[in-house]
């Protein structure tokens, strides 16, 4: 039905997602498909929070999964890249913790946002998403992109 269509769009996108990022990164390079990565997952935010039918929740959650995939490919493969080698293992390890630090404390908001009882809280759930993106965009903004990809 159509939780299962919400649920497995998300992973679909990132399939898509991840495959894709191989071809984007030799063509864009690692800065630049990040930053195509997270405008899509704001837009897939803002897209599940305004949802006005299933089916609209179902795209917003592809175009998330997309960027997904797109950023677990491309993000170690950028840092691997700027890191000096003697840290590489540590920032790619560091990378893993703050991804699964971020969804506890996504869990957590969502808590607090369900506890409220507002009946649109899910949509705060869903938009606020866009938060950790917007703020990825800003701050990739002020990197480099990676010298590995700028010597081909």
């Amino acid at each position: 039905g159509f939780q299962e269509a919400v649920v497995s769009s998300t992973i679909a996108g990132a399939v898509v997602g991840a495959v894709a990022a191989t071809g984007l990164n030799d063509r864009l390079g690692r800065k630049g498909v990040l930053l195509l990565g997270t405008a899509c997952f704001t837009g897939g935010a803002a897209v599940m929070a305004a949802a006005q039918n299933v089916v609209t929740l179902i795209v917003g959650r592809a175009i998330v999964g997309l960027a997904v995939g797109v950023a677990s490919h491309t993000s170690p493969l950028y840092l691997s890249e700027l890191a000096p080698k003697a840290a590489r293992g540590g920032i790619t390890a560091a990378n893993n913790v703050f991804i699964c630090l971020g969804q506890v404390i996504a869990s957590g908001t969502c808590c607090l946002i369900a506890h409220n009882g507002d009946p649109a809280g899910w949509r705060w759930m869903l938009g606020l998403a866009a938060v950790p993106s917007i703020a990825m965009f800003l701050g990739l903004l002020c990197l480099p992109e990676s010298p590995a990809w700028m010597l081909r």
